[in-house]
């Protein structure tokens, strides 16, 4: 550390000083971090007209709290039985740190040949200027105050030798696409959703009540909403990445603000795989694999165009996801995209578009896809005997009610 001092020995001005830390010298401690000398001392320093006792026991009161806490052993007990500890003394043998510490070869004083001149001089004789500190010094403190902190870009692995750079720790965490992290966001959404049975520590009282009763909407809730795709509208599951309201980002919204025209979400479409193809109108018949679409990522969607769902939680032996991971019913899912498409209709001339990839469209074994589709108004794709059906399954388009 560096410490700019004024002494009156130096003729009124500045001076930097750098010492190491006490917790980098150990023991090794000399008169050089008294950056006052003491000759500048005046008056009774001895520790025996000093009453410090009162400090003294508290400050051994709250270490040993500390230490205890730590799991660590207070070694003040031992120090008292052995003796030559005090407050100037931390390191025993009755050696004061600060004051009778061994003085380095660069520390030792010359002899002063001026004997008692310097001591006469009153500070009448010194000027204004001489008083304010030198300009040198002043514009260095003032650099090193401004000047970039120097940041390690490596971290050590649970206090190892082993490190690795901070970069790659995010690479791994960051990976939106990885199985491990995917159960990890499934767990927050069961901590604040109350779909298992932790709970978030920091939210208030306030607010676990509106969660528990589906009044508040926030990042990592899966939640449900319509896309084009090849020219037809069909249901996506989404995972709600963030909640922006006003052009300000939020932990949470209030249910009642989602639809205003100034709420928007950012949702990333996640994967689900068909467990039962038997179709059973009480049972849930998708399953989150863990995964997420690629590319499936939708900014700025209209809030408006996004209702919350609220998944079961089972266990799949279809999916590779070793806990529960949440559960869909097709019948649950077609209902809320029909009132989806009716808000659409009525306040949005457009919808996001996806390209189609390896797990969307959603789609069973025989590659049929699923989950409502709407041809656009001017685009039949296939008349079959004068009804309109999907290319990519078997429900007949002019059937669906949605506009």
């Amino acid at each position: 550390m560096k410490i700019l001092s004024e002494h009156p020995e130096w003729g009124g001005e500045g001076r930097r000083i750098t010492v190491k830390s006490l917790q980098q010298l150990g023991s090794e401690v000399t008169a050089k971090h008294n950056h006052i000398n003491p000759k500048s001392i005046h008056g009774d320093s001895q520790v025996s007209s000093v009453h410090l006792e009162a400090c003294w026991k508290a400050g051994h009161q709250t270490a040993t709290e500390h230490l205890k806490k730590a799991g660590l052993y207070p070694p003040f007990d031992d120090m008292d039985a052995v003796g030559g500890y005090d407050i100037l003394c931390p390191f025993g043998g009755g050696k004061m740190v600060l004051a009778e510490g061994q003085l380095a070869d660069s520390e030792v004083e010359e002899p002063n040949e001026d004997g008692e001149d310097n001591n006469s001089r009153s500070d009448e004789s010194l000027q204004p200027s001489d008083l304010e500190p030198d300009l040198e010094d002043h514009a260095g403190y003032e650099a090193e105050q401004n000047g970039e902190k120097k940041v390690n870009a490596w971290i050590s692995i649970d206090g190892s030798e082993k490190t690795a750079h901070k970069a790659t720790i995010l690479c791994i965490f960051g990976d939106p696409f990885s199985p491990f992290n995917s159960k990890k966001r499934l767990k927050r959404v069961m901590t604040t959703r109350g779909f298992g049975q932790y709970r978030d520590g920091r939210l208030s009282e306030q607010c676990e009540d509106q969660l528990e009763e589906g009044k508040m909407i926030q990042s990592e809730d899966p939640a449900l909403t319509v896309v084009g795709c090849e020219d037809q509208v069909f249901v996506a599951v989404v995972k709600i990445m963030e909640v922006v309201q006003s052009g300000s980002s939020l932990r949470s919204l209030p249910m009642r603000f989602l639809h205003e025209p100034n709420t928007v979400l950012h949702c990333h479409i996640m994967a689900l795989t068909l467990v039962d193809e038997e179709y059973q109108p009480t049972g849930n018949d998708w399953h989150w694999n863990g995964n997420f679409v690629p590319g499936g990522v939708i900014r700025n969607i209209p809030g408006c165009a996004v209702d919350l769902i609220n998944p079961d939680l089972e266990c799949s032996t279809k999916v590779k996801v070793l806990t529960e991971t949440f559960a869909f019913q097709t019948q649950e899912l077609v209902a809320l995209g029909m009132v989806i498409c009716e808000h659409i209709s009525q306040n949005l001339p457009t919808i996001p578009v996806i390209q189609v990839t390896k797990n969307f469209l959603y789609r069973t074994s025989s590659g049929d896809a699923c989950l409502m589709c709407e041809t656009s108004e001017n685009r039949s794709r296939t008349l079959q005997n004068g009804r309109r059906f999907c290319l990519y399954c078997s429900v007949c388009l002019s059937d669906l009610t949605v506009p």
